[in-house]
């Protein structure tokens, strides 16, 4: 039996990766923040209600903390007792004005998560990347870093300032996970928060209510300003400036799960997965729809 160490596990990729890592039969370590009142056992609960017994396990912790801010008792306890450590948990905030924060969480929690690895002599560390540490590059291989390319919002640096540091690590190998966007799960459409891809449209759904709102109370205002009913759905006239041309790298959660536990049981030898194709090449296949809704957590 091996024992994973799991940070990240209320996001959305760390929710999907751990009830397929309970499927294969790993003992689970996972690092959570406690949140006002709610220490980690009870975080945990939140996201995996059927929990095995001395299979599944909590410990309080703080990726921007030395050592994680896990405790000296809990690092004694699993000292030697952890095969590998999946590193998740990141701010995916893209605003300027949380620049500051969201380099700390990322780098210095990445450094933090090496740090404690090294305390509890473990020398197999995964981290979860992006696609988008390429930033404006035409062309980037997973061999690639830092190649001169601009990014466009902190986050993309912070990622790449993030990956920097673990390839420097010389207390043991690591494997880079650079994830594409995840979206909800291809089932049911379900998401543990409006982050990420969904944090971009969120102003356009809180327009939307604004301009409903307006609706109810001054239909005629709107038609001035150019806002009509068609049909029963409520159009507003916003011009977005895209890119004719750019692509977005759009997967689900349960796949990136599956490819990530697939990923785990290959050994640790300085490896970065960028490239989702190839990676697909590897482990299987998968076909994408999806939709967007942006009420009850779902896509």
């Amino acid at each position: 039996m091996q024992t994973i160490l799991l940070t990240g596990v209320t996001g959305q990729v760390g929710s999907a990766l751990a009830p397929l890592l309970q499927e294969k039969g790993y003992r689970v370590l996972y690092l959570i923040r406690p949140n006002g009142e709610k220490d980690a056992q009870v975080r945990l609960r939140e996201v995996l209600p059927n929990l095995r017994e001395e299979m599944d396990i909590a410990i309080n912790g703080d990726v921007t903390l030395p050592n994680a801010g896990v405790s000296d008792a809990d690092i004694q306890a699993w000292e030697w007792k952890v095969d590998r450590v999946m590193h998740g948990a990141a701010a995916t905030s893209f605003e300027n004005i949380r620049a500051d924060r969201t380099r700390h969480t990322n780098v210095e929690g990445t450094r933090h998560m090496l740090q404690l690895s090294e305390e509890l002599c473990v020398s197999d560390f995964h981290y979860m990347s992006t696609a988008y540490v390429s930033g404006d590059e035409k062309v980037f291989h997973e061999t690639d870093l830092d190649v001169g390319q601009e990014f466009s919002n902190p986050y993309e640096a912070s990622k790449l300032d993030a990956e920097r540091v673990v390839r420097d690590w010389r207390n043991g190998k690591f494997t880079i996970h650079r994830l594409p966007i995840v979206l909800g799960d291809a089932h049911d459409g379900s998401v543990r928060n409006f982050s990420g891809y969904y944090g971009f449209l969120m102003p356009f759904w809180r327009l939307l209510q604004t301009w409903q709102q307006k609706w109810e109370s001054d239909p005629q205002n709107c038609l001035n300003n150019g806002v009509m009913l068609n049909d029963g759905i409520l159009e507003l006239p916003l011009h977005i400036d895209c890119s004719p041309t750019s692509v977005l790298n759009l997967v689900t959660s349960d796949w990136v799960a599956e490819m990530l536990v697939g990923l785990l049981e290959i050994p640790s030898t300085n490896q970065t997965y960028g490239n989702t194709e190839q990676v697909t090449r590897m482990m299987g296949s998968c076909v994408i729809c999806t939709s967007i809704m942006m009420e009850d957590n779902t896509t």
